[in-house]
């Protein structure tokens, strides 16, 4: 199938097939070839996480909330790292034809904010509904940072697909324009594969223990130290290694740059058991005209080496419908030609 793009995307709200549950317009929230969802005005802070089979969300809830609030436009509240909420966004009619991907924000991404989608008698995340009207709630839990929310903040994005793909993508052909600077041509499943890169005089980052809250209404705001503790490797050292610690969060950036042409969207793997026990970057989508190093968040489930230039990512590739008439690098987004795992938005420049 292919994605739609940003005209494409406003058609979609023309018609009525999307509608936010803030007070915010949808317009103003469309990238080049996805959507940003600003959250809605209700909160519920529940005991357990659930996934609704058979049940809908609210009947869950008659058993699962401790906590419901509704907040004012302007008004903010605090979400503790450790715990579960359920924010209502969006109530969706798409016409037939139509799917979607939900991902979280990079941003979103890189303080460690799990994101997810919940539905109505759908008990797997961000799994579409077979009928034509939902409404998607998301089911957040920060994991390392306590985040102060208020109506109208992003935590997440849709990508949508419909039509016919244009013949089998031959990636052989692509990866030179996608993945620059790339010393290996492996390949797995039709999937581009990029690497992990320890040369830098920084190359990672590593979240600390802290109670301090991040406001997600700010921009270039925090001191990045107090958060994130950035680790150098001996530079004397012949081989570039590092090992991660089983449930520690990280932001690494990987050796290639990473180029996306216009006629393309790429959707980044977060898990593949091939490539160890280790979940690689909550934020999975990049826009047609992005051209910069890609920064992953990861967390190991065990503790694990790793070496410069070692394997640790997949990229799925599909066509766009047609170039979008505002691409990533025009549309003043904030991680255009990255060179370093550069932080969230949220961090005065680091």
């Amino acid at each position: 199938m292919l994605v739609l793009v940003d005209k494409d995307i406003k058609k979609l709200l023309s018609q009525k097939a999307l509608r936010s549950l803030s007070r915010s317009s949808l317009d103003a929230f469309v990238q080049p070839a996805s959507l940003d969802l600003p959250v809605g005005k209700e909160i519920f802070l529940v005991d357990q996480k659930f996934l609704p089979l058979w049940w809908s969300v609210e009947k869950h809830l008659l058993r699962h909330q401790v906590k419901k609030v509704r907040l004012r436009r302007w008004e903010k509240y605090t979400l503790f790292k450790g715990q579960t909420y359920l924010i209502p966004v969006l109530d969706i009619s798409l016409p037939e034809g139509i799917e979607w991907r939900l991902s979280p924000k990079s941003s979103i991404g890189r303080i460690d904010l799990l994101v997810r989608g919940v539905f109505d008698n759908v008990a797997m995340y961000d799994i579409i509904p077979t009928w034509s009207k939902w409404r998607l709630r998301l089911e957040v839990t920060p994991q390392s940072f306590n985040v102060d929310i208020s109506p109208g903040v992003s935590l997440s994005q849709l990508m949508f697909l419909a039509g016919q793909k244009r013949g089998e993508i031959k990636v052989e052909e692509l990866k030179e324009q996608i993945l620059l600077s790339s010393n290996h041509s492996m390949m797995v499943d039709g999937k581009l594969v990029f690497t992990i890169d320890l040369e830098w005089e920084v190359v990672w980052y590593k979240a600390i223990s802290t109670s301090k809250v991040i406001d997600l209404t700010k921009t270039s705001f925090y001191n990045p130290e107090d958060f994130f503790k950035p680790v150098k490797l001996d530079p004397c050292k012949a081989f570039k290694r590092l090992t991660l610690r089983a449930g520690d969060f990280y932001i690494f950036a990987t050796k290639e740059i990473i180029n996306v042409p216009l006629n393309i969207a790429l959707e980044w793997q977060p898990f593949s058991h091939l490539l160890g026990e280790l979940r690689v970057h909550y934020a999975w989508f990049f826009d047609p005209g992005f051209r910069a190093k890609g920064v992953m968040e990861v967390r190991a489930r065990e503790n694990i080496k790793l070496y410069d230039g070692q394997p640790i990512g997949m990229f799925e590739i599909y066509f766009t419908k047609w170039a979008p008439a505002t691409p990533y690098w025009s549309a003043g987004n904030n991680y255009q030609g990255q060179k370093w795992p550069r932080l969230a938005k949220f961090f005065k420049e680091n």
